[in-house]
């Protein structure tokens, strides 16, 4: 037995959006994408609520250039435009999480709503969940997969950090985390982890110039 964990920021970008579809099934096909590739799935998505978030200050300048508009829509409107234009909305990436939320549930997935960013919960969820069995987590940030090297303990049951980015290719980067942790230390880890946050994760990236 082996369960996945999905990066539901991942999950939004993975299908194309087409012209004309409705919010509706663009849902469901996002769910029935889900289930057919990873069964009945953890997926972990960020919050995107009114209070404080890292990513605010993060996004405020992409925000400021790109002043898509708040679209109010139901499971019946139709979709036009560009997705990544669409999403680039924080109430709109929150109105259409809740619609994948939904259609996810009913065909048995866990759905983690996280308060903000989900990095943690979703590197959380993944260790838990290894308790128990294999587990995979699918995502393309580099963030979970140091996470995961210091997060993960060596008494759990196999842990893969899984990359299905590329689309045109049946290979996928899988690393096995038990592995990658043995062979580069306890000490090697600690410092992958404190390196990386202070160079380049969301939250402690001010000398990138994001604030």
């Amino acid at each position: 037995m082996s369960l996945y964990v999905l990066d539901g920021g991942s999950l939004l970008h993975r299908l194309p959006w087409k012209t004309g579809d409705s919010y509706g099934a663009i849902a469901e096909s996002s769910a029935d994408f889900t289930v057919r590739h990873y069964g009945q799935a953890t997926v972990v998505f960020d919050g995107y609520g009114e209070g404080p978030s890292i990513y605010k200050g993060q996004h405020a300048s992409e925000t400021r250039e790109n002043m898509h508009p708040i679209v109010s829509f139901t499971a019946e409107t139709e979709f036009s435009g560009k997705n990544e234009d669409f999403l680039s909305r924080d109430k709109n990436k929150a109105d259409t999480i809740a619609l994948i939320s939904t259609a996810l549930t009913e065909r048995g997935c866990n759905v983690i709503q996280s308060p903000g960013d989900a990095d943690v919960d979703i590197v959380k969820a993944t260790v838990e969940r290894s308790c128990l069995c294999t587990t995979t987590l699918v995502s393309e940030d580099t963030d979970l997969l140091i996470l995961l090297l210091q997060y993960s303990r060596r008494d759990n049951e196999a842990i893969y950090f899984r990359s299905d980015a590329n689309k045109q290719s049946k290979e996928h980067k899988v690393y096995n985390i038990k592995l990658l942790k043995e062979a580069l230390g306890d000490d090697v880890c600690n410092e992958l982890f404190f390196i990386h946050a202070y160079s380049s994760c969301d939250s402690t990236s001010r000398i990138f110039g994001r604030n």
